[in-house]
């Protein structure tokens, strides 16, 4: 069932890539992270109203109420850098995206085995070389 999710949140990142790409340049920066982050609360705030009022459990404990709030300011922060990515220049969404997204691969391959003490096959690390030579052939003609 996981990749059913992961396959539509590849799809709306891709559409969130996109959409970044073609809005770079032709609204400040800020004031389009402002409307994206503020319209990013709509579809939660919807769902999680539905469940609320289908008297469905908000459960809530103070370590996910504080990893919430670190959450959304990494997202917040997050949306600040990678649509300067686009804005000043340099990189199209061919480029810009996937070297994001696989350095977000990498980030989170490595707290997984070193800080959440998660185990990796061979075949897995050989994926994560693969993936950063991959980048690194993107990135250099």
């Amino acid at each position: 069932m996981w990749i059913l999710y992961a396959i539509f949140t590849i799809m709306f990142y891709v559409a969130f890539d996109f959409f970044l790409k073609r809005l770079a340049g032709k609204i400040n920066d800020y004031f389009a992270i402002v409307i994206i982050n503020i319209l990013a609360l709509a579809p939660a705030l919807l769902v999680y109203l539905w469940l609320k009022f289908a008297g469905k459990e908000i459960y809530a404990s103070r370590e996910g109420f504080v990893f919430s709030i670190l959450a959304g300011v990494s997202v917040g922060l997050a949306s600040l850098t990678f649509i300067k990515v686009f804005s000043v220049g340099g990189a199209g969404l061919s480029l810009g995206s996937p070297v994001v997204r696989v350095g977000m691969v990498l980030g989170a391959f490595l707290i997984g085995v070193f800080i959440l003490k998660e185990s990796v096959s061979a075949k897995q690390i050989l994926g994560l070389i693969l993936s950063v030579i991959g980048v690194y052939l993107l990135m250099f003609k």
